[in-house]
């Protein structure tokens, strides 16, 4: 059975910075992750899943 790799949390500021750029791959490129996990953690912000940055 694999292992699953520790994962990284995201923080208020990647928060702010994919909500600024509102896309996934700039984001992606930006904040070093995968596009796909920029694609997720914006639709959990979106439609408030996860709470928004505090002064976002």
């Amino acid at each position: 059975m694999r292992v699953a790799p520790d994962r990284r949390r995201w923080t208020p500021s990647e928060d702010r910075v994919l909500l600024t750029l509102n896309n996934d791959a700039a984001a992606a490129k930006e904040l070093g992750r995968t596009e796909k996990s920029c694609y997720v953690r914006l639709w959990r912000l979106r439609t408030g899943k996860t709470p928004l940055p505090a002064d976002a």
